[in-house]
């Protein structure tokens, strides 16, 4: 990092001050009480926030500025940055570039002390004794000892020593862990003799599942032929009332027909009463109207019947060739799942 400018504006003696530095060793020489020192005070109340008395500019009158401002113009990695510590009667912060960070007490924002990388280490006032030279022995190892950072290389070899040891550790029960595996493996040297019975009885369970699975087969089939049996024997019930069936379909014919006549009787009837014309005694037909509608209603239900002998015909026919199929199965199963006997036997 190094210093380029630096911009001043009412801090202390200064109302407004402007210095471009240049590279190697810079000198600021003037008379006693001129503001050498409220340089410096600028330049460390910017890279370390420091909090000094009477930062603000008074005029002759005796009247105190505004707002007092410290920019910074510096090179890091041979990026320019211009850092600005500012504050007023209601704002007090930094800028980087332009952008605004608050200055919380005496901390700097933490993206802009890692563009400084300062220490009181890299400064020196006036009035301080000669760099390490009046210290004491232990400041100077101290001091030392940071520099080259000797107590994170203890921290680090303290902690290499931590892992050697527990790797040691780990090494010496992977050892123990490795004697008792391999005295467990001695006792498994039989398990070779049993692979082969293990095949074959891998084998034998195979076929005992297959064997188990045609059995569950024929007892399903077994099922279904007792319900076919069933649907069978109450369907040849049925079937022999199919001549009925067309027996009573020519009676209703002939009911329809009876009924049409029966009800132009009655409708001739109705009108002859109407203009006093003695009627004969109808009442054997209408008897016999009440015994047709009677064979009208047991025609409806028969016909009912008839549609449900069709339906259950045809599931006939599905279940024979279901059997028939089942059948085919049969033939073609030699031996008995259960005991392994042939069906012959």
């Amino acid at each position: 990092m190094k210093f380029l400018k630096i911009e001043i504006t009412n801090f202390q003696k200064w109302k407004h001050l402007s210095i471009d530095f240049t590279d190697g060793v810079n000198c600021i020489i003037a008379p006693t009480d001129s503001g050498k020192s409220a340089i410096i005070r600028a330049i460390l109340w910017v890279v370390f926030n420091k909090n000094y008395k009477n930062i603000r500019h008074k005029d002759n009158s005796n009247n105190v500025s505004i707002e007092t401002s410290v920019k910074l113009t510096i090179e890091n990695n041979s990026e320019i940055h211009v850092v600005e510590r500012y504050i007023s009667d209601k704002v007090s912060c930094y800028k980087l570039n332009g952008e605004e960070f608050k200055a919380l007490n005496k901390k700097v924002p933490e993206k802009i002390q890692q563009l400084f990388s300062m220490g009181d280490i890299n400064v020196q006032t006036q009035f301080e004794p000669p760099f390490l030279i009046t210290s004491t022995s232990g400041d100077v190892s101290k001091l030392i000892n940071e520099m080259i950072g000797l107590e994170e290389m203890d921290a680090m070899s303290q902690k290499v020593n931590t892992d050697v040891k527990e790797c040691i550790n780990e090494e010496k029960e992977l050892e123990a862990n490795k004697i008792a595996i391999e005295k467990q493996m001695d006792s498994f040297d039989v398990l070779s003799d049993f692979e082969s019975i293990y095949k074959n009885a891998s084998i034998i369970y195979s076929k005992l599942l297959e064997s188990n699975q045609k059995h569950s087969k024929i007892n399903l089939n077994t099922n279904r032929i007792k319900i076919i049996n069933t649907d069978l024997a109450e369907v040849n019930s049925k079937l022999k009332s199919e001549n009925m069936v067309d027996i009573l379909k020519e009676n209703y014919d002939k009911f329809t027909y009876n009924d049409k006549q029966i009800k132009e009787l009655r409708n001739i009837t109705k009108m002859l009463e109407r203009k006093n014309i003695e009627v004969p005694d109808t009442t054997i037909v209408y008897e016999k109207y009440d015994k047709l509608n009677k064979i009208s209603e047991t025609s409806n239900s028969i016909t009912l019947l008839a549609s449900k002998i069709v339906k259950l015909s045809e599931t006939m026919r599905k279940c024979t060739e279901s059997l028939n199929k089942f059948e085919k199965e049969l033939d073609s199963v030699k031996v008995c799942p259960t005991c392994g006997r042939s069906w012959n036997e």
